[in-house]
């Protein structure tokens, strides 16, 4: 299959939130489309939301262990995920107002958030230090050359 795609840009998605005492980190792991623009990864490539969606899951129910630099597995495991799609935001916000509760999600993305609990401690430290300030989260997939 050969995309034409209009526009892409690259995102860069960093660690945003630690938490010291439990030795948990959360950020986005990936963003498939920003509104209806591709996001290009690391290596120049892009992606379907629903091919995003696939890998996250199948992260989650096959792999949710972190390795150090896809080197040194078993530094961390897996305990948040969600791809965020705009179907999925409006089914949260319709099961918030079922229960009476007004909220407002807007995530103009189709993105993977998530979090891992560290247990080695040289990569927390390195997490904590800066020197590990993003995720990467590793597979595999054909690469189609675009037609763009």
């Amino acid at each position: 299959v050969l995309a034409t795609i209009e526009k892409t840009f690259a995102a860069d998605v960093q660690i945003v939130k630690l938490d010291d005492e439990h030795r948990h980190v959360f950020g986005i792991f990936s963003v498939a489309k920003v509104g209806d623009d591709h996001v290009r990864d690391g290596e120049d490539d892009w992606f379907e939301p629903e091919e995003l969606e696939a890998a996250a899951y199948d992260h989650v129910l096959n792999a949710r262990i972190a390795g150090d630099s896809h080197v040194r597995k078993g530094v961390g495991d897996l305990i948040e995920s969600m791809v965020f799609t705009p179907a999925k935001c409006e089914a949260m916000v319709k099961s918030f107002a079922a229960s009476d509760i007004e909220v407002t999600i807007d995530v103009p993305a189709v993105a993977w958030w998530g979090g891992y609990f560290v247990h080695d401690d040289a990569v927390w430290k390195a997490v904590k230090d800066g020197k590990y300030v993003s995720f990467s989260i590793g597979g595999t997939a054909d690469r189609i050359k675009d037609a763009a």
